[in-house]
């Protein structure tokens, strides 16, 4: 797996003291510093169903880099691994969220997700490290059921 080697976060919604700065998070366990901030930045996020809008962006030793955004809830524990591994495995098709039905999840991928960017989504998951990686005890239990998220 090529390593992260620099995560970088912006809080663009929430308290005016904490927009637009960015946070550069390097070194050994970048993935735990970067759920350690995001958790700290969620205490003052929104609850009820609204949340505060947070970008980031993950460096990769071989130059390439992921982008994307996350929603912060004051009322969750946000997980960047989680969310980044989710959103690939969504889009390259192999993770059906509960909230969908097959054949809907099957249309959604055929009329929104171009087949470059599943082959994309397909190569991140292979070749990039996205955290620590969800130990799996039954072929059939997703890895969010293993990481507690559902």
């Amino acid at each position: 797996m090529i390593e992260a080697t620099k995560i970088e976060i912006q809080r663009w919604e929430g308290l005016i003291e904490e927009c637009e700065k960015t946070h550069t998070l390097t070194g050994e366990n970048i993935w735990k510093q970067a759920n350690e901030l995001l958790s700290r930045m969620a205490r003052t996020a929104p609850v009820g169903g609204s949340y505060d809008k947070t970008g980031f962006k993950v460096f990769y030793a071989d130059g390439n880099t992921y982008e994307g955004r996350l929603e912060l809830h004051g009322d969750e524990t946000p997980n960047l691994q989680n969310h980044m591994r989710s959103y690939c495995q969504f889009h390259a098709g192999q993770y059906c969220p509960p909230h969908m039905t097959e054949k809907r999840y099957k249309s959604y991928l055929a009329d929104i997700v171009r087949p470059e960017a599943k082959a994309a989504y397909e190569e991140m998951l292979a070749k990039y490290e996205i955290g620590p990686q969800p130990k799996m005890n039954n072929a059939h239990t997703s890895w969010l059921e293993q990481m507690g998220a559902m």
